[in-house]
């Protein structure tokens, strides 16, 4: 008969060990919000082509029909948990500027031409 000691010990370690490398992957996680009807196209090359040279790191990219995307993109912003990146439309980019969510990413010529 098995030592049901061990056995809890042994579970509650797995599980610990297991919630600890679903932390650590989720703190690598790029979150992405394309607005519309599905991903852009090539957008999918684009993401993995970027996996592949970023090791550790994975875009979750997310296709928000157009009624809900500007919505939705603001929620978050607001709670604190804001997306990383956003295909968004114009009109939402000149609002979400003019209150100050879009943060500026200076970049040298080298990255620009890359």
């Amino acid at each position: 008969m098995p030592d049901l000691k061990k056995l809890s010990l042994g579970v509650a370690t797995l599980a610990l060990v297991a919630s600890a490398s679903v932390a650590s992957a989720e703190d690598k996680v790029v979150s992405m919000i394309q607005c519309g009807d599905e991903l852009a196209e090539g957008y999918d090359g684009f993401i993995a082509e970027w996996e592949k040279n970023n090791p550790g790191y994975k875009v979750e990219t997310e296709v928000v029909g157009w009624g809900q995307c500007q919505d939705k993109a603001t929620n978050l912003a607001v709670a604190g948990t804001p997306i990383a990146l956003a295909y968004m439309g114009s009109r939402t980019l000149k609002q979400l500027s003019e209150n100050g969510l879009i943060v500026p990413i200076p970049m040298s010529e080298e990255e620009k031409a890359s």
